[in-house]
């Protein structure tokens, strides 16, 4: 995918972010949209594959869970509760595994912080806070 926006532009939404830790979506979209290159086509097959991916994602089980998911590797969609492929339903899982350590590590890096910023850093737990996380599903 080609850049939308020069690097220099791009360079300077993160410095915004960085600057206070934080910053409202509209404050960066009022910032970049001057210099973002908009191309209609594309904007509207983007449009179509985001609602198409909302729809796989409202899928789900009895008991909530998904059931539906995009394969990214072969640009697939996969229903897991009806696929008859295992390679597919592998597919599926590999990738899941792969976001939720992603996931994982996003998390721990939000508790460290939330730790450091209430000066308890002694008091992060892993195992506590995937015990809480279990539990809240």
């Amino acid at each position: 995918m080609a850049r939308k926006i020069d690097k220099k532009v791009r360079e300077l939404a993160l410095a915004k972010i960085r600057e206070n830790g934080f910053i409202s979506t509209d404050a960066i979209l009022d910032f970049v949209g001057p210099f973002y290159d908009f191309d209609p086509n594309a904007a509207r097959k983007r449009e179509i594959r985001r609602y198409v991916g909302q729809l796989v994602r409202t899928r789900r089980d009895k008991q909530g869970a998904r059931t539906t998911f995009l394969e990214k590797s072969n640009s697939q969609i996969v229903d897991i509760d009806a696929c008859h492929d295992a390679a597919r339903v592998e597919l599926v899982g590999a990738q899941l595994l792969i976001q939720s350590k992603g996931l994982w590590k996003s998390l721990k890096k939000a508790e460290l912080r939330r730790c450091e910023l209430e000066d308890q850093l002694s008091s992060f737990d892993e195992e506590a806070l995937l015990h809480e996380l279990r539990g809240s599903r």
